[in-house]
């Protein structure tokens, strides 16, 4: 089977249930709960066991974006800006990747 990059699928291929909003609260031991890295698009890395962002994120999920603001060609200062400013909780809009491989397959 032939993989496809981001690049080459279009957004209207997506399945519906792939790309979902998650509010998570701050915790005051474990933050939100989620590590996330590289750049365009924010990749969550792990989640925190216990934490806020269990069974809400998981690995692998791109961030696309926080509170309602595009996060997905924000340079990562940005989005750590995003992060560390919200108080309470937060609203990310993810892509569960790990759906949408399971879904071409």
């Amino acid at each position: 089977m032939q993989e496809e990059s981001w690049d080459d699928m279009e957004c209207g291929q997506l399945p519906s249930d792939a790309l979902r909003q998650v509010k998570i609260q701050r915790d005051p031991a474990y933050g939100f709960g989620f590590v996330a890295g590289s750049e365009r698009p924010v990749i969550v890395r792990s989640v925190t066991p216990g934490g806020p962002s269990e069974d809400k994120l998981l690995a692998g999920d791109q961030i696309l974006a926080i509170n309602d603001e595009d996060v997905s060609e924000a340079p990562r200062e940005r989005f750590i800006e995003l992060v560390r400013g919200a108080k309470d909780s937060i609203l990310l809009t993810v892509l569960q990747t790990h759906q949408v491989l399971q879904s071409l397959s």
